[in-house]
């Protein structure tokens, strides 16, 4: 079940984080195919069909407004983590896709979720893996810069430092160290939606 779930987080950050390779265009203009830009973060564009896949993934009832915040703050935290160094291994790329991709399609119900993301988005199994592979080390560093994040809270608080069964509180810190990150950058943002 572990890892059913660590490929769902794998599809929604395949997601995510590759809305940045999504963005292209002018602000507040359609592309020639008519994909609409949402919002831009630095000037960059962020299209409302990927806003739209990330609220399909969600699978809650958030605002695509709250959407565009997210991807926001995970190009934030990217940025983040290449200003500290942390960077993902061609081995830990490689432990990633053993630990995710490959041993949940070996599982009935991972190949079926698998299978069954290649179908709604057009792809096949070898470029999804392809997908994966070249997404793995923004979401390795992005892992790396969240655990290094704990890490500093807990220190800073005489608190143990478990990266496997972190506390509510810590959690919590990095959750607010996002929401810091994110506002700091409020004025790099225009949006285009609600």
């Amino acid at each position: 079940m572990k890892k059913i779930r660590g490929l769902v987080a794998v599809l929604l950050l395949v997601s995510v984080l590759g809305a940045a390779g999504c963005r292209a265009g002018t602000e507040g203009q359609a592309t020639p195919e008519g994909d609409p830009v949402a919002a831009t973060y630095q000037g960059e564009p962020i299209r409302k069909s990927v806003v739209a896949e990330q609220k399909k993934a969600a699978g809650e009832d958030v605002s695509d407004r709250e959407i565009i915040d997210r991807i926001i703050t995970n190009l934030i935290m990217l940025e983040e983590a290449e200003k500290r160094g942390l960077t993902a291994t061609e081995e830990e790329v490689e432990t990633f896709l053993a630990e995710t991709v490959y041993a949940s399609y070996e599982m009935p119900e991972g190949k079926e979720s698998i299978d069954s993301y290649c179908a709604s988005t057009g792809l096949t199994y070898e470029e999804y893996v392809q997908s994966v592979r070249e997404q793995a080390p923004k979401i390795i560093a992005k892992a790396k810069l969240e655990e290094a994040i704990a890490q500093e809270y807990c220190d800073a608080n005489g608190i143990e430092f478990d990266s496997m069964n972190p506390s509510q509180e810590v959690k919590d810190a990095v959750n607010d160290y996002q929401a810091e990150l994110l506002e700091a950058h409020r004025r790099d943002i225009v949006y285009y939606v609600q």
